[in-house]
């Protein structure tokens, strides 16, 4: 970020007399906030695999904050940047149910945080007939960033 860019669109901002302009001047002043890494983090939700990779990387970012604290703007980013792209219009909430397909309930074993999942019995228990488990699944990603 260029300070004297900042200054510039501020003032530009402030000066500004024309209410019908406002919207452009603070687009313009967003624009020149934004750090270099977002913009480059962004660029990943094209990516076939863009948005796990975000989320992946926010996790490792988060069990290591606490050890170096220069990743607190980097998660701050993350954070952010996944805010932005997953919202409630983009999630489809699911039944899941021991005749989901095997790979989601693989996944459901593997990533299981609150009560891991011992076994396929287990599993099956958990989603007998007495019992419901959903989870939420993207459906679309947003195109303007």
């Amino acid at each position: 970020m260029n300070k004297a860019e900042i200054d510039d669109k501020i003032k530009e901002y402030r000066e500004n007399q024309n209410p019908e302009l406002n919207y452009k001047f603070e687009q313009d002043l967003v624009k020149v906030l934004e750090s270099p890494r977002s913009k480059i983090l962004k660029q990943f939700i094209s990516l076939p695999e863009g948005l796990k990779f975000i989320v992946d990387m926010r996790s490792d970012v988060l069990k290591l904050k606490n050890q170096y604290k220069e990743l607190n703007r980097l998660e701050s980013e993350l954070k952010s940047i996944l805010l932005s792209w997953v919202d409630v219009d983009l999630l489809d909430l699911r039944q899941i149910t021991w005749d989901s397909p095997a790979s989601l309930l693989e996944k459901l074993i593997k990533y299981e945080a609150v009560h891991k999942i011992s076994s396929w019995g287990d599993l099956k228990n958990r989603l007998d007939s007495d019992r419901l488990c959903f989870a939420f699944f993207i459906t679309k990603y947003k195109t303007s960033l």
